[in-house]
């Protein structure tokens, strides 16, 4: 005799609100519950900072003018913040399996290479011209390219930031820290 099956809606999320407690009692599951819940939070908060930005610009040229400051200043964030982390989070591992302050050191001497890697890379991209910007603008008048310009040039400092408070976040997951890093977005 087979048995009767329970109430379908009732029996099906029963089965799964225990699934999901069962999973939830793993410290992975709760830490990737938490990532999940605030890097949500720092979507949102990132969609109205693009809110802001069509409010503030519209549909215009000086919209194109913030796309293209931001291109070169994000591109150097996310490409040197993420070659730091991949090579100081392994570095930091092997270091702590040998001795603790020597991970600490290490991890100073990483942030301050970065820093001075990024601070070149930030003074090489403010001394470059304007009209140099031609290439990412072709249709381009003059005084666009100096609009462009003067807005990438405030907007490096936001490349250092974002790329060291990248390493940070990835040093803070290694660390067991996810809080900090899922709202750092």
């Amino acid at each position: 005799a087979r048995p009767e099956p329970g109430p379908v809606g009732g029996g099906l999320f029963a089965a799964f609100a225990q699934r999901l407690r069962a999973c939830c009692a793993s410290r992975l599951a709760r830490a990737s519950l938490v990532v999940f819940g605030l890097s949500g939070v720092a979507r949102a908060v990132a969609l109205g900072k693009e809110v802001l930005v069509a409010a503030l610009f519209g549909v215009s040229g000086l919209l194109d003018a913030y796309v293209l400051a931001l291109l070169v200043p994000s591109f150097l964030a996310n490409q040197l913040g993420a070659s730091f982390a991949s090579a100081l989070v392994p570095a930091l591992g092997r270091e702590e399996a040998r001795a603790r302050t020597g991970a600490a050191k290490l991890l100073a001497q990483g942030l301050l290479a970065q820093a001075l890697v990024l601070a070149a890379a930030v003074l090489a991209v403010a001394l470059v011209p304007a009209e140099a910007l031609r290439v990412l603008a072709p249709g381009a008048g003059p005084q666009r390219l100096e609009d462009i310009k003067t807005l990438q040039t405030l907007l490096l400092p936001l490349c250092v930031l974002t790329s060291l408070g990248g390493t940070l976040g990835a040093v803070a997951n290694y660390g067991g820290e996810f809080r900090g890093p899922a709202l750092a977005g």
